[in-house]
C-alpha cells in the first residue's frame, strides 16, 4: 500500500461495521472534502450494500476485500472484536479510529497501543490513529 501521499489528496477510509454508529461514521466521512469513503464493511453484506448505496461507496463483507485501497478505517463493530480488527489493520499500516469502548480488557487495549507503535507512520497530522493513544491515556 502506498503510504507517502500528498497532504492535499483525500484520506481513503473504510467503515468496518455499519450498525447505528458505523452508519454515522459513514455519513460524516461521505460529507468531508478531505476524505474519500472507499467502502463500508459488514459481515451482513446486505446491510453493507444498503449503506454503500446511501453513501456512494463500495460494500464488502470482509475488510480484507478493501484494505489495500484505504489509509484509515473506523472500527465500529461490537466491542469484543475491536482489538482483533484494529490490530490487523494497524499491522498493515492502516490507521484506525476505534469506537468506544476501545476494548473490553486492558490486555486488548494495550495490544492495540503496541501494534500502533510499530505501524507505518502516516503523513497528515491529526489522523484517526491518534484516537487510540488518547483513549488509553
Amino acid at each position: 500500500m502506498e503510504k507517502a501521499r500528498a497532504v492535499r489528496e483525500p484520506i481513503r477510509v473504510a467503515v468496518v461495521g455499519v450498525g447505528s454508529m458505523g452508519r454515522n461514521h459513514a455519513r460524516i466521512y461521505s460529507s468531508l472534502k478531505a476524505v474519500e469513503l472507499v467502502a463500508v464493511v459488514d459481515a451482513d453484506l446486505e446491510v453493507a450494500e444498503e449503506s454503500a448505496r446511501l453513501y456512494g461507496c463500495d460494500a464488502a463483507a470482509k475488510i480484507a476485500e478493501v484494505e489495500d485501497r484505504i489509509d484509515a478505517a473506523s472500527v465500529a463493530v461490537p466491542s469484543s472484536a475491536h482489538a482483533e480488527i484494529a490490530c490487523s489493520l494497524l499491522a498493515k499500516g492502516i490507521h484506525c479510529l476505534v469506537e468506544k469502548p476501545l476494548a473490553l480488557s486492558e490486555k486488548d487495549c494495550l495490544s492495540m497501543i503496541k501494534q500502533r507503535r510499530t505501524a507505518t507512520p502516516f503523513s497528515p497530522s491529526g489522523t484517526p490513529s491518534a484516537s487510540i493513544q488518547r483513549s488509553c491515556s
